[in-house]
């Protein structure tokens, strides 16, 4: 469930959520059934849309699920 975006800025902080590839990075590492990302579509101020994550992960072997706002999913099915 990684918190993407790519939030954040240089300096102290650096980038608080993830970039498409942090998450195909993490995905390689743990090799998920299901990458569900979360808060991709809560805030104006992205520095990267989640319509980039959905294009990188095209042919990986997960599924990534999109939830609408306002929706919700039982995990562990």
């Amino acid at each position: 469930m990684p918190n993407v975006g790519g939030v954040g800025a240089s300096g102290r902080f650096g980038l608080i959520s993830m970039r498409a590839a942090d998450v195909l990075e993490l995905a390689a590492a743990v090799r998920p059934a299901r990458v569900l990302p979360v808060h991709h579509s809560t805030y104006d101020f992205y520095r990267e849309p989640i319509s980039e994550l959905e294009r990188q992960s095209q042919g990986k072997p997960f599924d990534l699920d999109l939830l609408a706002p306002g929706t919700s999913i039982t995990l562990g099915e």
